[in-house]
């Protein structure tokens, strides 16, 4: 048995959990204390950034920390405190890393050449990844030597990905740069269709599935046949697809060099403002967090209330997108899910969703839509003659996914 301290760093948000892992990678890992920290960085400009905390046992009581949190190494040293001041102890520390390139297919124990590698890996996910380095290098600082840190990476599930769907159209000079399309959230694709395949009692090998990862930061769709991804709508690096927080999802690619050529900006600046500047927050002009753009639009008039409902418009159309071409490209599916923190908590977002979705045998039983909460699946399906698709709401646990990655790294270690 081993303690295994694990983080997730979302681009607005982070988790840590405490698992009791077992040497038998068939043991499901013991959950012994968790937590999150909300609304890092520019979300938390709007409302009051905060960490909740909580002991998987009754002696340790659950505690909200209403804490300035203008990134992420402050947030983790926050976790930590509260941790070791709880009498949390750990031997093992496991990170997400959102994009490690052609390393990542497999989990790694963090050693110097290791560390050396995922810097290299930062620009990929200029986003992501240092965010993620921050942490496991402030881990490392503030932690005893003792302590073993390994890595999980994000878009190992997509290694599946055919040709057709991974390979862009480019010169054939460009070839040697090795563009491609890698994908993210697989930590949380490979937790939900187990969880789905139990749930519905079928194997994963029989199951078409069009899974919606809709996060506080990233959000991503993917097309998922026996368990395979087959494509997902992010791509080279996690800036394309869907609209997100702060990200501005597929554009044209002539606007960046129309930047940098004819307005002056460095490819540094473009980059920058792509990454955390767009998304709903350059629409909204107002907020990267959707529940605050939902708000603002249906609420009392405002100076932020027009572009908050386009903002939430254009999301919505970019998501009904994805999942028509996903539906088309699987030749139907058995399986729409809904997953993460506004796939799970946000009824509005898949109410207008799934309408549009009606002439594809998607329907919702709107009060079960409501119901549904973060503590199990829930079949939001309506009980009528044209529904042919199932819709759940699917919580995730990528932490779990992580925690069980330290049998794997320990092993190629």
């Amino acid at each position: 048995m081993e303690s295994v301290l694990v983080i997730n760093c979302g681009s607005s948000s982070m988790i840590f959990k405490v698992f009791e892992v077992s040497d038998d990678a068939a043991t499901t890992p013991r959950l012994l204390a968790k937590g999150k920290a909300n609304r890092i960085g520019p979300s938390g400009k709007v409302a009051q950034s905060f960490i909740e905390c909580d002991g998987a046992v009754p002696a340790i009581p659950k505690t909200r920390l209403d804490v300035e949190l203008p990134d992420h190494r402050t947030a983790i040293s926050h976790c930590l405190k509260w941790l070791q001041s709880s009498g949390f102890e750990f031997t093992v520390v496991g990170h997400r890393f959102v994009h490690g390139g052609d390393m990542a297919r497999d989990p790694l124990i963090v050693t110097p050449e290791v560390l050396a590698k995922l810097k290299t890996c930062v620009p990929l996910a200029p986003l992501h990844n240092p965010i993620s380095l921050s942490v496991v290098e402030e881990c490392q600082r503030v932690l005893p030597k003792t302590v073993t840190h390994y890595v999980v990476f994000d878009n190992a599930f997509h290694a599946s990905l055919p040709d057709v769907t991974a390979r862009y159209a480019l010169p054939a000079a460009f070839e040697k740069y090795g563009y491609r399309k890698y994908g993210f959230h697989g930590l949380s694709y490979n937790n939900v269709i187990k969880s789905v395949s139990a749930y519905l009692k079928k194997p994963i090998a029989d199951l078409k599935i069009i899974a919606c990862h809709l996060g506080t930061g990233g959000s991503s769709v993917a097309a998922i046949k026996g368990g395979k991804s087959m494509d997902t709508t992010m791509g080279f690096t996690p800036l394309p697809g869907l609209i997100m927080g702060t990200r501005c999802g597929d554009i044209d690619p002539a606007i960046p060099l129309d930047l940098v050529s004819e307005h002056g900006l460095t490819p540094a600046e473009v980059t920058d403002q792509l990454n955390y500047k767009a998304g709903l927050l350059g629409i909204s002009h107002y907020s990267s967090d959707l529940r605050d753009i939902y708000k603002a639009a249906h609420g009392p008039s405002s100076e932020h209330k027009e572009g908050c409902k386009l903002a939430w418009e254009m999301y919505v159309t970019r998501l009904v997108e994805a999942i028509g071409s996903f539906f088309a490209l699987l030749r139907g599916v058995d399986v729409i899910l809904f997953t993460d923190g506004i796939g799970i908590e946000m009824p509005e977002l898949r109410s207008a969703t799934c309408d549009y979705l009606q002439a594809l045998g998607v329907h919702l039983d709107e009060r079960k839509n409501h119901a549904a909460t973060k503590d199990a699946i829930t079949d939001i399906t309506a009980a009528c003659a044209g529904s042919v698709v199932r819709v759940l709401v699917v919580p995730n646990d990528e932490e779990v996914e992580i925690a069980c990655g330290w049998t794997a790294a320990r092993a190629a270690h």
